[in-house]
């Protein structure tokens, strides 16, 4: 049996070569080898171990050679393994396979009034388990991330924090297996599972920091030291959106889109979900753009202020603004931060790389199947 060092070398080995097969989905193990410093053989090994637990699929190269073999091109499975996502954020299910393809069985619950939160979170748990089930008959699921609008509690199974709402008084792992079955669960907050998708790029560029930060309907923050995300105490570091702005007020009632409604006249915005807000911001700017154009100015100027602060107390080395409704001009807004922090920082201190999101698809369920795949990493090497 291996030692704990080798087998924690071997799990991190396995994880590169998974997220150099998401990015190069179709590679020799030559390249595997080029891309991640490993051995020809440790790429074998891991090759073999990743095959035989039903990962891999081969096809031969159609390159010509005249000695030897021709080397394989090595995909991942398409549909036999899959990991389901369920967002309790907004009661959503899908299920994803290795390669990162969504499978067509998704499920969105359809909200109403007519029932509460629990009976909601109820009904869409038993569609999760007849979906989830359903699908069991075709392929393997590896393991369900459960995304919850907070921290959770593994020892008191309960989600915590000003988001968590009715979760709070939920016991969710308890519920899970009861009602969903019994699954390799992970529940984390979604903005954990989000920032985690950025891990292998901030490695990649040799970035120890990372700083997160989430514009929706409100503001969220994160932050990975070495690829580990900053918990317990350490992770009011990623809540930058409660810095207190000169002349009054937080910096979470200015940047969220809540917030930049407001500065757009729309009234009324605290029961308005984020596809709301947008399409209130979206009329608010056809009928005044000036006052659009205002916002926007004031938006990208607290955001600079607010990162600048992040960057004296945390020196990330990359710094992700991430905001899926579009509601920023991203290339001005990118910009203006970087001379901000150009000009603050002085020619003595680089500024941070900003970076906006670089993928087809949310970071959360990037950031999910991430942990999922870790998950499974650390099964099959046991």
């Amino acid at each position: 049996m291996k030692n704990p060092d080798q087998l924690s070398i071997r799990r991190l080995n396995l994880l590169r070569l998974l997220e150099q097969l998401h990015t190069h989905n179709g590679i020799t193990r030559q390249h595997l080898a080029l891309h991640t410093g490993l051995s020809l053989m440790s790429i074998t090994n891991l090759v073999d171990l990743l095959n035989e637990h039903g990962a891999l699929r081969f096809e031969e190269s159609p390159a010509t050679r005249t000695i030897g073999r021709k080397a394989d091109i090595i995909h991942l499975c398409e549909g036999d393994q899959v990991f389901a996502i369920l967002d309790l954020t907004e009661f959503h299910y899908c299920a994803v396979t290795h390669n990162l393809t969504v499978l067509p069985d998704q499920y969105a619950f359809p909200k109403s009034d007519e029932l509460c939160f629990c009976e909601s979170l109820t009904a869409f748990l038993k569609e999760s388990a007849e979906r989830l089930s359903a699908l069991k008959a075709e392929h393997e699921v590896l393991g369900v991330a459960v995304v919850v609008p907070g921290p959770y509690d593994a020892v008191k199974d309960v989600v915590m924090g000003p988001r968590a709402g009715e979760l709070a008084n939920v016991p969710l792992l308890s519920i899970l297996k009861k009602t969903v079955g019994d699954y390799h669960y992970h529940i984390d907050a979604d903005i954990h599972y989000s920032v985690r998708a950025f891990a292998p790029r901030a490695a990649q560029l040799g970035h120890r920091v990372v700083y997160y930060f989430y514009i929706g309907a409100e503001n969220a923050g994160a932050v990975l030291l070495n690829g580990d995300i900053l918990h317990g105490s350490n992770e009011a570091a990623g809540n930058a959106a409660s810095l207190p702005v000169m002349g009054g007020g937080l910096y979470r009632d200015y940047l969220s889109l809540r917030g930049l409604a407001k500065s757009c006249g729309v009234e009324n915005t605290d029961k308005l979900n984020a596809p709301a807000l947008m399409e209130s911001i979206q009329q608010a700017a056809d009928a005044d753009p000036q006052q659009w154009q205002n916002a926007i100015e004031k938006a990208v100027r607290l955001t600079a202020e607010m990162l600048y602060q992040v960057v004296c107390l945390l020196d990330p080395g990359m710094i992700i603004l991430d905001c899926p409704y579009h509601a920023y001009d991203w290339e001005h807004l990118t910009k203006s931060v970087n001379d901000y922090l150009s000009a603050k920082l002085g020619p003595c201190r680089k500024a941070p790389q900003i970076l906006l999101p670089y993928f087809d698809r949310p970071s959360v369920l990037l950031g999910a199947v991430q942990v999922l795949s870790r998950d499974w990493v650390d099964r099959i090497t046991l």
